[in-house]
């Protein structure tokens, strides 16, 4: 029977990051997985996904006949490109990896896995299987041939109308990409906003951008029904006040989000601890139930972002094996909506901002007064920031073509408690957009230091 120090079970992000992180620290490691190494990131999420908006942006400004084939070769080129990366062989080469393992781990004891047939022992475990598509009930959704984000990459040809059902980050981005490429699409959201976790100016702000492009939004309707009727199907909404609508389209997107996957891995044998729809709790040192067992990732039901996923599995391996006490990151964790504009967040936003603080300084400016956004007539949008009275950060917001780089200035300054003041003493290049950030620290200036009292000290200061 094999042994080693570590088994990682799981080939998303987490997963390789787990590994190849141990692996370089000189630790034994075996890494299982059940599907190919990159997970939904590369085959599935991320990866397609951006390809895809980004080969619509470009359909849209060309308007080629063909755009919706050459978008899908985009997304296929893009996995091809990437795929290298995140293979056996290179996930070995550059970080030690000892073995590699295709298949599906079960637990026979809290030190043993078995997988096609095999045992293998380990000191330690991290867990890192990922989550599956969160499938809503809704009557005659199995008899029809719906689209999830598992299976939207996957088509060859143009579907001429498409009804998404969520208006998360998934539904909207999809949402938009269909749409620049020639399909009719139709966005329905259970609540009165789309991107519901944003601040809901941002939400405005993109519902403008997808109904001036013509995708149609359906807010405060729920779908009850689906039935198949010839080569379309017949979708039925109740609203939120009791009515009932129904909608014909040739094609269905179920974007409601994701489930944390458990898979027949008789965890209880490994003392660790699962909750149906929940996943695995863990610790803030992404502990399980088992002391000596981590878990990172999606399974955790916390952040379910690529990102989020990798810090978890520096936690994980510095706390197994460095015996370092890091803990998690849950106050700074970005994330972006990659529309066109994108959508990016760090930090609270403003209601909840409330509900913790008093006295709260919430700063924006529209795009129309930074020059690199005038220059490339760029200005649909806004940035915004929350500080308390001393200048510390709280949360941003930012609605701009480059938000989701664009956000990692304050991402830097939250993380490392730098205030708002530092920020306008950078010397950002001109023009650029990052000059966002100055002009916002000016207004704090404007408002926290050149007010009232201060304003007259600072005024009779300078006359001095």
């Amino acid at each position: 029977m094999s042994v080693y120090d570590l088994i990682v079970i799981g080939g998303g992000a987490g997963g390789l990051v787990s590994a190849g992180f141990a692996a370089t620290l000189g630790v034994k490691t075996a890494l299982i997985s059940d599907s190919p190494l990159g997970g939904e990131c590369l085959y599935t999420g991320c990866v397609p996904s951006k390809a895809l908006l980004h080969a619509a942006k470009a359909a849209r400004v060309s308007k080629a006949d063909n755009g919706f084939s050459q978008a899908m070769a985009a997304v296929k080129q893009a996995i091809t490109d990437i795929e290298p990366h995140d293979s056996p062989e290179h996930i070995q080469d550059a970080y030690g990896v000892s073995k590699i393992i295709q298949g599906r781990a079960a637990f026979v004891d809290p030190h043993t896995v078995e997988v096609n047939g095999e045992q293998l022992k380990a000191r330690k475990f991290v867990i890192a299987t990922g989550a599956s598509v969160f499938i809503p009930k809704i009557d005659g959704l199995n008899e029809v041939d719906y689209w999830t984000h598992e299976t939207i990459f996957d088509q060859v040809s143009q579907t001429k109308s498409l009804a998404i059902i969520g208006g998360g980050p998934i539904g909207v981005e999809m949402g938009q990409a269909f749409q620049r490429l020639g399909t009719q699409v139709h966005l329905i959201q259970r609540g009165g906003r789309i991107l519901p976790k944003d601040e809901p100016e941002a939400s405005g702000c993109i519902q403008d951008v997808l109904q001036a492009e013509g995708v149609q939004l359906y807010l405060n309707q729920s779908p009850v029904q689906v039935k198949a009727e010839g080569e379309n199907m017949v979708l039925t909404l109740n609203t939120t006040s009791g009515e009932t609508s129904t909608l014909t389209i040739e094609r269905l997107l179920i974007a409601t989000g994701k489930k944390p996957l458990q898979d027949p891995m008789r965890l209880d044998k490994a003392g660790v601890e699962f909750i149906p729809g929940k996943g695995i709790p863990v610790d803030e040192r992404c502990r399980t139930s088992a002391s000596h067992i981590w878990s990172v990732g999606d399974v955790t039901s916390r952040f379910q972002f690529t990102h989020y996923a990798e810090h978890q599995a520096k936690v994980a391996i510095t706390n197994g094996f460095l015996k370092w006490p890091m803990t998690m990151e849950s106050r700074v964790v970005p994330w972006v909506t990659y529309t066109d504009p994108e959508v990016a967040h760090v930090g609270m936003v403003y209601e909840a901002a409330k509900q913790h603080h008093q006295n709260i300084l919430r700063l924006r400016i529209d795009l129309d007064v930074v020059d690199r956004f005038i220059v490339e007539q760029e200005t649909k949008g806004f940035a915004e920031i929350l500080v308390k009275p001393d200048g510390e950060i709280l949360g941003a917001t930012l609605v701009c073509v480059g938000a989701g780089e664009l956000i990692h200035e304050v991402v830097l300054a939250m993380q490392q408690k730098i205030k708002i003041q530092a920020l306008a003493d950078v010397i950002h290049a001109y023009p650029t957009r990052s000059d966002l950030w100055k002009l916002l620290a000016n207004e704090y200036s404007k408002k926290a230091l050149l007010n009232g009292w201060k304003k007259s000290v600072v005024s009779w200061w300078a006359r001095l």
